[in-house]
């Protein structure tokens, strides 16, 4: 670290940015509740072909974009049977509603709200393209794979 300016170690190493809402504010979506007894105790993915190669983050404070893109792509791999890499740049890039907030931190289940929202998300990076008014990038729907439509939290298990 001691190459890093006190800006530079603040900026990428102590997620300064995030400041996640004391209090939820109720969004009107419905949880539906799944019973999981009837579920495997444990459930190795790998071995059922449902997870991509590792990705690299890097110093920037996205990994709530990191897990709920690999949340996605194993639920399009079960879905449809294909394994398909999608892009977590997408969310860093454009979605800064709620708490999510880019490389300054957010939760999966805003990410997850607009996945939704916006029918899903894109896969190859090479096809964004920077638009000339902002910074924000254009995600092609035409190309996104995945689609989610609504989100379950499962019941806990009985011991």
């Amino acid at each position: 670290f001691a190459d890093l300016t006190n800006d530079e170690f603040r900026a990428t190493k102590t997620n300064k940015g995030f400041n996640p809402s004391a209090a939820r504010v109720p969004t009107g979506f419905r949880y539906e509740n799944v019973n999981i007894d009837a579920l495997p105790v444990t459930l190795d993915w790998r071995t059922k072909g449902a997870v991509t190669p590792i990705k690299d983050q890097g110093q920037c404070g996205c990994c709530w974009a990191f897990s709920a893109v690999a949340a996605m792509e194993g639920i399009v791999k079960l879905s449809t049977g294909k394994l398909i890499s999608l892009s977590e740049q997408e969310l860093v890039d454009c979605d800064d509603h709620g708490e999510d907030q880019g490389c300054e931190g957010g939760l999966m289940d805003d990410a997850f709200k607009f996945i939704i929202k916006n029918g899903g998300l894109t896969t190859d990076p090479a096809t964004h393209t920077q638009q000339q008014t902002t910074n924000a990038r254009v995600y092609p729907t035409a190309q996104q794979p995945s689609r989610a439509t609504r989100m379950y939290r499962p019941t806990t298990r009985a011991p």
